[in-house]
């Protein structure tokens, strides 16, 4: 694969980050300007680590000795918990030892048999921090994740008897939970690390929690295991999620809470029997009822009337929310048991009031950038502290689970354009994101992110991690074979492009050129707090049409997939025909052809099912009048996806302004392997 050169793959990003240093991807480090550098943690002792790369020596950079001069200000100043890429440590190893010499514990377990843990000693050498070194550590071990643990490479999680730093992680804060992620899916094995590291840039920049990590090689009963990602698991506690725990049996409502978006919350087994906490909530007040409405909560709950107060007041926020985005405010009243109408005249000072604005814009910036499948569905974290110290507001923080993000898996975002947050299903990224005010927030971070290097960073990181550990990642695909298309488990969710690589190296090259080519388009969509592209909102409709023309979906010219159907689809349809099974099929096309009196400017509105899918019109169908593309709005709308979970309830969109020659015109939708049950076409001239 051949690596596309210095940001020329997507225009103008070299100007765009011209403040940035050296131009995308990194030809020299533009990292290399201080001494002392850390280790890979963002531990705040400095010391100088022994270099032992796998392919060549690096040093860092002597910082002036003389007092007198100025030392330029490096984005290790600005962002402390970054790893040092001029001088990454030597890649440390876990070992793990079963006393009963067994494989069983990391190789039977399941989605829905997961075992509990297993006792184990667990070591560590860490050659380049001796101080990290441990040895015969008695703590226990299991198989973690969702889908994840069915593969063959299944990720893990370490649980000490006692609390135990592990590589100086998180400044060498001592826990007893960590995690070892596989990234089986993700054969560059940066996908989750980039998403971290963007979280120490922005949620650690704003007080809240990301996890560190650190690649490591893993050994388990003298079986070389593979390398893996050590990182934090998601938790409360002053080191993590900071929100108040609560004492043992604590009856109060007014304490901390964590707890994840969680698709897979119907899984968790009683909580008698070892399980998660778990509610659901009402999503009203905004315009779209979603379906994903499930949560589950990680911190500590003591009391039976803690779940129903949380669900309660999760449903009334997100009311107060969606609906101060309308004109219409709320406040709690005073045990925020439910809220009363107040007047007022600020949009986003009342928002403020109950949501951490800014914890919402570094999620929803990182999100953007990624375009990470499961945002709708689960991996997706929030807390609220409603202790008498807490800030009584929700936040976003603790990022997690992006292998399946940035291109990597088919029909999401694979041209890396456009907004991807709003319409994946997400209540909380959609919730503010078209607000004006929003908008302006998102552009400061994304230009500061531009400002301090931070987006140039990323390149760096990627380049250093492949000369660094190219011999820690050939043992691991020797040991693995699931680069591309070689492992089953996984080949049916990657994208074409992804398949076709054959190493870790060319997986890593093209994630480079994905990240590349998002980066420029979200440039051009964030500079300004603009966008580009239609929206909904944007396309004129006739005041007073004189003529609205509906041309059924059944009656087009179809091919290339889906089929026409007309039996009577359930109870409360609308239409008895329609196209269907066109749900993933790339390249569908419906043709159909209108014949109007004079040219004239139109209208043209879609008729589609409201729940199978909640992406941009854009991303699901491609539009073509007489042969000439027409731009689709780049946003959700959320009017096609109002209510129920009926497949057969139609909304209208209004997708585009048509310019119609005289006689005859032809109107081609082409599907491009994403899109829902369509209904007609409607054009009002």
């Amino acid at each position: 694969m051949k690596r596309k050169t210095g940001f020329l793959c997507f225009g103008s990003l070299a100007m765009i980050l011209g403040s940035c240093g050296p131009t995308f991807p990194m030809n020299s480090s533009s990292t290399e300007q201080t001494a002392d550098p850390t280790p890979f943690s963002s531990s705040a002792e400095t010391q100088s680590v022994p270099s032992a790369s796998n392919e060549s020596d690096s040093s860092s950079t002597a910082a002036p000795s003389s007092s007198m001069v100025p030392v330029e200000e490096t984005i290790y100043d600005k962002y402390p918990g970054l790893p040092r890429l001029e001088n990454l440590p030597d890649v440390p190893t876990i070992t793990i030892y079963n006393p009963e010499k067994s494989l069983d514990f990391v190789t039977q377990p399941s989605r829905f048999d997961k075992w509990d843990y297993t006792a184990c000693s667990i070591s560590v050498d860490s050659p380049s921090a001796r101080e990290y070194d441990m040895e015969n550590i008695p703590g226990g071990v299991k198989v973690r994740g969702n889908y994840t643990s069915n593969y063959d490479k299944k990720p893990l999680r370490i649980k000490f008897d006692k609390k135990q730093q592990m590589l100086g992680l998180n400044n060498g804060t001592k826990q007893k939970s960590w995690v070892l992620l596989a990234d089986v899916k993700d054969s560059s094995m940066h996908r989750n690390q980039l998403a971290f590291l963007l979280g120490k840039m922005l949620l650690e920049k704003d007080g809240l929690y990301c996890s560190d990590f650190i690649p490591a090689q893993v050994s388990i009963n003298g079986n070389y295991w593979g390398l893996y990602t050590l990182v934090e698991q998601q938790q409360t506690g002053t080191d993590r999620v900071n929100v108040a725990e609560p004492e043992d049996d604590y009856e109060g409502t007014d304490i901390g809470y964590f707890f994840e978006f969680d698709g897979y919350y119907t899984d968790e087994p009683p909580v008698a029997q070892g399980g998660d906490p778990t509610f659901t909530m009402r999503y009203e007040g905004g315009t779209t009822n979603y379906g994903q409405k499930g949560y589950t909560v990680k911190s500590d709950i003591t009391n039976e009337l803690q779940i129903p107060f949380l669900s309660n007041y999760m449903s009334n926020l997100y009311k107060l929310g969606a609906q101060a985005t309308r004109g219409f405010f709320y406040d709690f009243n005073d045990d925020f048991s439910e809220i009363v109408r107040v007047n007022q005249a600020n949009e986003e000072a009342h928002i403020a009031k109950y949501f951490d604005i800014d914890s919402f814009v570094d999620m929803y910036i990182i999100s953007e950038i990624f375009c990470d499948p499961d945002i709708g569905w689960s991996s997706f974290y929030l807390s609220v502290d409603m202790s008498q110290t807490g800030s009584k507001k929700l936040r976003l923080e603790a990022p997690w689970d992006w292998d399946s993000a940035a291109g990597n898996r088919s029909t999401y975002c694979e041209d890396a354009k456009g907004y991807y947050s709003p319409g994946r299903g997400n209540p909380w990224l959609e919730i503010f994101a078209n607000r004006g005010w929003f908008k302006n927030r998102v552009t400061e971070k994304w230009e500061q992110l531009k400002t301090d290097g931070c987006l140039q960073y990323l390149f760096d990181f990627m380049d250093a991690m492949d000369k660094k550990y190219s011999n820690a990642y050939d043992a691991n695909f020797a040991r693995w074979n699931h680069v591309g298309g070689n492992y089953s488990g996984t080949a049916g969710e990657l994208r074409t492009e992804v398949v076709q690589c054959q190493t870790q190296h060319e997986e890593t090259m093209f994630l480079t050129d994905w990240l590349a080519d998002r980066l420029t388009n979200l440039d051009a969509l964030f500079s300004d707090g603009e966008n580009i592209g239609p929206k909904e909102d944007e396309v004129a409709y006739p005041t007073d049409p004189v003529e609205v023309i509906r041309l059924e979906a059944e009656n087009c010219v179809l091919t290339g997939g889906g089929r026409v159907r007309t039996a009577n689809p359930s109870d409360g349809a609308s239409n008895n025909g329609y196209i269907g099974n066109i749900d993933g099929v790339r390249g569908a096309e419906m043709a159909f052809s209108l014949n109007v009196p004079n040219a004239v400017k139109g209208a043209l509105s879609f008729g589609l099912a409201k729940q199978i899918n909640r992406r941009a019109i854009s991303e699901m169908y491609e539009l073509f009048v007489n042969e000439e593309p027409v731009e689709l709005p780049l946003r959700f709308n959320a009017q096609a996806n109002d209510v129920s979970n009926r497949y057969h309830e139609w909304g209208q969109v209004l997708v585009a302004e048509l310019n119609l020659q005289e006689g005859q015109n032809q109107i081609v939708v082409k599907t491009k392997g994403s899109g829902t049950n369509f209904d007609y076409i409607e054009v009002a001239y």
